[in-house]
């Protein structure tokens, strides 16, 4: 299980990767985490790096969108 580290203490790099909205991309992303894709999966299908998917999966924004479309 990977550490979550609060957004105060995340790097500014990493803060500023994360998504500021919500994009057709993001929403891919999460539908292929809720079907159980892994961050190597999903970066090879949006051809972005594991470390990018990481970044977005781990943001804020991300995770508040996954619990919404996980609700419906």
């Amino acid at each position: 299980m990977p550490r979550l580290v609060p957004q105060h203490l995340k790097a500014l790099s990493t803060i500023q990767q994360q998504p500021k909205r919500i994009t057709t991309s993001v929403l891919r992303i999460i539908m292929l985490d809720i079907a159980g894709k892994g961050n190597g999966e999903i970066a090879e299908m949006e051809g972005v790096t594991e470390a990018h998917i990481s970044t977005i999966r781990n943001s804020p924004l991300y995770m508040q969108q996954k619990a919404t479309e996980w609700e419906r």
